[in-house]
């Protein structure tokens, strides 16, 4: 093919028709930019392909982690419904507004009250999406920030943390005030020997690891009814845990709305 064009040249040339090379030359000047454009545009394409093929690898890794964190938030916002129906019980009835029918069931919500737990989502895959540049090839907004929100806002959940462990360990201490000893020493080793990690809940027979939510047999232990119910401090702690637990459940509530968007907006954004 080049000897045929440099034929086509040399004859031009020597029959002196200048004119009709220099639009020949023209002409094959076109032919090369047309096919490094056409090779630009392959070689484009190729590298198109490539990044949407890992953006969408990317994208469903995501999906997965995600819907890992909606099942471990899921329960955790369980174990806050249950918490918050068990300190309301207790505030209706050191109030004198509701009795106790059931002495146990009372023991171990004024156990359980000062337990808070710490949803914290797994941002392995982000960080890794983040380190690689992978963040970029993911073109939505939207999503970019939820990720912000979801992953990287810390600041107001440690401030929330930090109240959260100060009300806690105050209630704590307060309960060696009216519980006895062996009341919460059984209590307690129930708390820390139990293995069992939530899968579901029932009505009030529940274990979880870590912040465990128990619902143990207390019957056989005192606990100083009067000086409980009649307890203005008593009352003052058990109403700053019930305070610090309306925004945790709240905000629980909302991430579990950011997660369901975030994973509506990342199917959208898979090819």
């Amino acid at each position: 093919m080049i000897h045929f064009f440099r034929r086509i040249r040399r004859a031009l040339l020597e029959d002196n028709r200048f004119r009709k090379y220099v639009v020949y030359a023209l002409g094959e000047i076109a032919l090369v930019m047309i096919g490094i454009l056409l090779a630009l545009q392959v070689n484009n394409w190729n590298e198109n392909r490539k990044n949407i093929a890992t953006k969408n690898v990317q994208c469903l890794e995501l999906l997965a982690s995600l819907d890992n964190d909606l099942i471990e938030i899921d329960n955790y916002n369980e174990r806050l419904r249950i918490l918050e129906e068990e300190g309301q019980y207790l505030w209706e009835v050191v109030n004198g507004r509701r009795n106790v029918q059931d002495t146990n069931y009372f023991k171990s919500c004024f156990l359980n009250a000062a337990n808070l737990f710490a949803f914290t989502p797994n941002n392995t895959v982000y960080d890794n999406l983040v380190q690689s540049g992978g963040l970029s090839l993911i073109k939505s907004d939207s999503i970019k920030n939820l990720f912000g929100l979801y992953y990287t806002d810390i600041k107001g959940a440690l401030e929330s943390d930090k109240q959260r462990i100060e009300y806690t360990t105050a209630y704590n201490d307060l309960r060696f005030e009216f519980a006895s000893p062996m009341m919460l020493k059984k209590y307690l080793s129930q708390v820390f020997s139990t293995k069992l990690k939530l899968v579901e809940f029932s009505s009030r027979d529940i274990i979880v690891e870590n912040n465990n939510v128990i619902d143990a047999d207390l019957s056989e232990f005192d606990l100083d009814w009067d000086d409980l119910i009649n307890s203005k401090i008593y009352k003052t702690y058990l109403g700053r845990m019930l305070a610090i637990r309306e925004p945790i459940i709240s905000n629980t509530a909302r991430t579990i709305n950011r997660i369901k968007i975030m994973k509506s907006l990342l199917r959208e954004e898979i090819k």
